[in-house]
């Protein structure tokens, strides 16, 4: 199976805010799959797995590093993804992001 038909996941290694903008910036590194403008992804706490429902969001934009012209990120690409109505209190060390199922 191509890396590109893989589901997205990543663990979250910071979630802050920036003033004057919408949402929650929450950064990891890509550890599986290839992510796209349009995904829609989910928001899985460590503590409480199953327990109560991800918190789910739509991949309207992101910034990676590095940037390879033409071709979206995937492994080992270091990501900022925005996600609007998550708070950065409410994300648990551990959290992970990974494609909606």
């Amino acid at each position: 199976m191509e890396d590109d038909d893989l589901p997205v996941v990543l663990e979250v290694e910071s979630a802050f805010r920036i003033t004057g903008r919408p949402g929650t910036v929450i950064m990891g590194v890509i550890e599986q799959g290839t992510l796209r403008i349009g995904d829609h992804l989910e928001l899985i706490q460590p503590s409480s797995p199953g327990a109560t429902p991800p918190l789910r969001f739509q991949c309207t934009g992101f910034d990676a590093a590095p940037r390879v012209p033409g071709r979206n990120p995937a492994l080992g690409t270091l990501i900022a993804i925005v996600g609007v109505g998550i708070e950065p209190d409410a994300i648990q060390p551990g959290a992970r992001l990974q494609t909606a199922h």
